[in-house]
């Protein structure tokens, strides 16, 4: 899509949902120069980006005296979603005919067709548009966004995409967006347990971990996957990026579409599984590289970082 369709800067936003990409995709928004109104059910999140420039809104019913063009919406998951648009005071009862709301969370491909026609009743657009690359990503302006809806909605909106992506992906009508985005967990689940395995084989096996991760990320397993939570996994940072808990929802919502189409996934379900038995055990907030605790746990071995000895033969 080409920048020549930009809208300008200063547009009036506003963004509700201010979690791990929801506060790093407005601050990159007021960084481009637009008008950026926030909200979130906890006050607090919002005041680093009140300190940069964005208006708290008290509620969401104070959108009714705004002159609003676009919503982004970066909520938990499906159910809060339909509560931000169809709930008592939701945007349902307080958008202007025109506006666009664009969804850039995580949510099932029914609830973003759901809301979507609830929007369309009152003439408000509707995007839904998940996104990749992690909070890293978002702070720098490099995720990749993947889009469902109307093509000349987009056009409009690329500017503001822009802002925190360098890639942009129309994948279809509404929804399709969010059935890309489990495509892409699916995908992701699977590659984390390859390489779960594959380094949890080179620790068992005595060999030193960095020099098998470079060769890994040099071979043709090679990946952003491989480089980013690999050196990670070497390190034992099990620090949240993106957490267990939220890997665990994207493929719980994954299998549920899936069964709608009679798709077995058995290698995501494996992943789910053992990132469910890492949650169990209190790991629901780390960084879901720390998968890895679920393969030493099972073989009885801890993986040392690259600065210690590495573990002898077993």
């Amino acid at each position: 899509m080409s920048s020549s369709l930009a809208i300008g800067p200063g547009r009036r936003i506003v963004c509700i949902g201010l979690g791990a990409m929801g506060a790093p995709i407005a601050a990159r928004l007021l960084k481009h120069g637009h008008d950026v109104h926030v909200w979130n059910r906890t006050r607090e999140k919002a005041e680093p980006l009140e300190r940069l420039g964005a208006r708290v809104l008290p509620s969401l019913s104070a959108l009714c005296d705004l002159d609003i063009e676009f919503v982004f919406t970066n909520v938990s998951d499906s159910a809060a979603l339909r509560s931000v648009v169809e709930g008592e005071a939701g945007l349902l009862r307080v958008l202007a005919p025109g506006t666009t709301v664009i969804d850039n969370a995580s949510v099932s491909p029914e609830a973003a067709c759901e809301v979507a026609k609830a929007l369309a009743v009152h003439r408000v657009n509707f995007l839904d548009a998940p996104v990749t690359g992690g909070t890293t990503g978002a702070t720098a302006g490099t995720l990749t966004v993947m889009v469902g809806g109307d093509p000349g909605i987009l056009s409009r909106c690329e500017p503001l995409f822009r802002a925190f992506a360098t890639a942009i992906h129309h994948v279809g009508p509404v929804g399709s967006g969010q059935a890309c985005k489990l495509c892409h967990q699916v995908a992701a689940s699977c590659a984390m347990l390859g390489l779960c395995e594959g380094l949890a084989l080179a620790a068992k096996a005595g060999l030193p971990l960095r020099p098998v991760l470079d060769v890994l990320s040099s071979g043709s397993v090679g990946s952003t996957m491989v480089r980013v939570q690999g050196a990670k996994i070497v390190a034992r940072d099990h620090s949240p990026g993106f957490r267990v808990d939220l890997m665990r929802k994207d493929l719980i919502t994954a299998h549920g579409f899936s069964e709608t189409l009679q798709l077995p996934l058995p290698g995501s379900e494996l992943a789910s599984m053992l990132l469910s038995s890492l949650s169990g055990k209190g790991g629901g907030d780390l960084g879901w590289q720390a998968l890895i605790r679920e393969y030493e746990e099972r073989a009885g071995f801890s993986l040392v970082p690259e600065s210690r000895t590495p573990p002898s033969h077993s």
